[in-house]
C-alpha cells in the first residue's frame, strides 16, 4: 500500500517561469522615452480590461483535491443546477451543512459539522494480531489469525475547502486501487454502496463503500467519510482472501468500528 496524507493543497504549478530575455544591444536609433511610457500605460490599461472581461464572463473551477504528490484528484457527484459535469460543488450549493448533534443520522449527501470535533474509533483487537505501520503511526492494524483477513482504521485531518463531504469521498473511493499492489488486477464491483457508522448515543453518519475484487488476490472494500468542514476523514480499509461479507468475524470487527465527539 502506498503512503498517502489526505491533507489538500493547490496543485504544484503547470507551466514553469520563463527564462529571462536576452538583452539587446541597444543601437543607435532607440525608441524615444515618451512612446515607451505610452507603450506601457497602454499595456497595462489593456491587460486591466482583459482581466475584467475574464471576473465578468469567464466561469470559474474550484481547486480539486491534491495527494501528497501534488497530483489533482478527479471529482464526481452531484452538480449544481444548470452546472456543467465536471463542476465542484460547495458545502451550501445544494443544501445547508448540519451541526451534529447526540442521535442525529447524517447523510453522505448533507455536510457533517461536529464543532468539537470527532474522533474514530477502532474495534477490540481480541485475537487478531495488530501490525504498526510505520508511515502510518496512528492506524490501527489487523490481521487474523491465519492471515486470510485484514483491517485497517484511520483517521486524518483534512483542510476545509469548498468541496462537499459528497464529492470528496466519491474522490477518495477513486483511489481504492492504491491499497493494493502494483500487481493487482483489480476490477470494481458496481458503484460505491452506502453504509452507516454508529458513533455515541446512536449517532448515525452515512459512509460510502468501494467494493472491489483483484485485490491482492482477494476482496477488498474501501470505507470512506470525509468531512472538509469538521477537517476530519474516517478510512476504513477490509480485505479478505475471498469474500469480506462472508468472513463473519471480519464484519463483526467492522460494526465495531464507532466514533466519539
Amino acid at each position: 500500500m502506498s503512503p498517502r496524507d489526505y491533507d489538500f493543497r493547490p496543485p504544484e504549478p503547470k507551466f514553469r517561469r520563463q527564462d529571462a530575455l536576452e538583452q539587446v544591444p541597444e543601437g543607435p536609433s532607440r525608441r524615444p522615452r515618451g512612446l515607451i511610457f505610452a507603450s506601457i500605460s497602454t499595456g497595462v490599461v489593456v491587460v486591466a480590461l482583459v482581466v475584467a472581461l475574464v471576473m465578468l464572463w469567464g466561469t470559474t473551477t474550484e481547486p480539486v483535491a491534491v495527494d501528497q504528490d501534488g497530483q489533482s484528484e478527479g471529482v464526481t457527484g452531484p452538480t449544481e443546477t444548470g452546472a456543467e459535469d465536471g463542476d465542484l460543488i460547495g458545502p451550501d450549493a445544494t443544501h445547508p451543512p448540519h451541526t451534529v448533534s447526540a442521535g442525529d443520522t447524517v447523510p453522505i449527501d448533507v455536510d457533517a459539522l461536529f464543532p468539537d470535533g470527532v474522533t474514530l474509533l477502532p474495534p477490540e483487537l481480541g485475537d487478531w494480531t495488530e501490525q504498526d505501520i510505520i508511515n502510518r503511526p496512528d492506524q490501527f492494524t489487523a490481521v487474523s489469525p491465519d492471515y486470510g483477513a485484514s483491517i485497517e482504521v484511520w483517521q486524518t485531518s483534512v483542510f476545509d475547502t469548498p468541496q462537499s463531504d459528497e464529492a470528496l469521498t466519491i474522490a477518495q473511493l477513486n483511489r481504492v486501487g492504491d491499497e493494493c499492489s502494483a500487481s493487482s488486477n483489480v476490477r470494481p464491483q458496481g458503484d460505491p454502496v452506502v453504509d452507516v457508522l454508529t458513533g455515541a448515543d446512536d449517532t448515525k453518519l452515512e459512509v460510502l463503500v468501494a467494493k472491489v475484487d483483484g485485490c491482492d488476490g482477494g476482496e477488498l472494500w474501501l470505507v470512506e467519510r470525509v468531512m472538509p468542514l469538521t477537517g476530519a476523514r474516517f478510512h476504513i480499509v477490509l480485505w479478505d482472501s475471498t469474500s469480506v461479507a462472508g468472513n463473519e468475524e471480519l464484519m463483526a470487527m467492522y460494526h465495531a468500528i464507532s466514533f466519539e465527539f
